[in-house]
């Protein structure tokens, strides 16, 4: 018994130190779980939990107008882990809960004439940021045989268009997936119709420009393809320009935005390039106006904005936003906008 006595101390200890070894890990769950990029509504002056939050974490909008719904992320009874702020339809904001980061963007905007207006978004996690899978430059024509099938360019042959018959001017055309799903399912188009459609979590557009019937040989259609942040409107007005700017700064997946020496988020960048551009709008009046007022430099210290692309390389922002419009302003130049027949 004396012995058991001496001994029972020593074995409490050890049990203990076996039960430590034994506990799980301590890493903290992902407070949002998804396998792959999810999509849900939320309607005007409303609350809904995120997908895979287990209603842990909410979002909240309020009235949908002029274009913009202003939005809150927060801690379902607690605080807020996104402030307060203006969205537009393909805006995106990157925030973080518990160690893991995310994305949300809202993807469109719904005005009904019976029942609640409501605010698509699309969530996925920071670090599985989908790749596009349609690549482009500039926007691109190409040309498709009817009765055939054809890759999108810039998707490596991930997405393609199928066409039946061109008759009585118009053609049954859908995207899908290369031996997958539709996209769009079919449908008739006709000379200058427009499809938006979404790819994974991008928007694109497709335009059905020309029909061509020919004497010797197929029939084919001729299509014009561009990101769905681009807007191929005619005239392109300065305020457009300015906007699709500072949209540009969306497709820098994994950059950085420098400013006074400390690192931001694109997100955070493009909040005080709008923050600028509306406190100066009396002094901004074409879009060189605002790469030199807004987008180039501090206005406190001077120092100049610079960007930190995903490789390390970093570039000053007016660079950057110089060479952006060089090519909006080749927009309708190599799409035909503005042509007269």
């Amino acid at each position: 018994m004396k012995i058991f006595a001496i001994l029972a101390p020593a074995l409490a200890i050890v049990s203990c130190l076996g039960r430590i070894n034994e506990s799980p890990s301590s890493e903290p769950a992902a407070p949002i779980v998804l396998d792959a990029p999810v999509e849900f509504s939320v309607q005007q002056r409303s609350t809904t939990a995120l997908p895979g939050s287990n209603g842990k974490m909410v979002v909240t909008i309020d009235d949908i107008t002029r274009g913009q719904v202003m939005t809150t992320l927060s801690w379902q009874g607690g605080p807020e882990i996104v402030t307060t702020r203006s969205l537009r339809e393909n805006d995106g904001v990157t925030f973080t809960a518990g160690n893991h980061t995310y994305r949300i963007k809202l993807k469109k905007l719904t005005n009904v004439l019976l029942g609640q207006d409501c605010a698509q978004f699309q969530l996925w996690p920071a670090a599985s940021e989908p790749v596009a899978p349609i690549v482009l430059d500039a926007p691109v024509e190409f040309s498709v045989q009817q009765r055939s099938t054809a890759a999108l360019p810039g998707s490596n042959g991930k997405v393609v268009v199928t066409l039946d018959d061109i008759t009585r001017g118009q053609v049954m055309t859908a995207l899908s997936w290369q031996d997958g799903p539709e996209i769009v399912t079919t449908r008739s188009l006709r000379g200058n119709d427009v499809v938006t459609f979404t790819a994974g979590i991008h928007t694109y557009r497709i335009k059905l420009k020309t029909l061509t019937n020919l004497l010797v040989g197929e029939d084919n259609a001729t299509f014009q393809l561009w990101p769905g942040t681009v807007e191929l409107d005619e005239p392109l007005s300065e305020t457009k320009k300015i906007e699709a700017l500072i949209v540009s700064l969306k497709q820098l997946v994994g950059s950085t935005f420098i400013r006074n020496g400390q690192e931001r988020t694109l997100d955070d960048a493009i909040t005080l390039m709008r923050e600028k551009w509306k406190r100066r709008e009396s002094e901004i009046k074409t879009a060189d106006d605002f790469i030199r007022i807004a987008g180039s430099c501090s206005s406190t210290s001077g120092k100049a904005y610079i960007i930190k692309m995903s490789d390390g390389k970093e570039i000053q922002s007016e660079e950057w936003f110089k060479e952006q419009l060089e090519l909006i302003e080749e927009l309708p130049k190599k799409t035909g906008v503005g042509d007269k027949k």
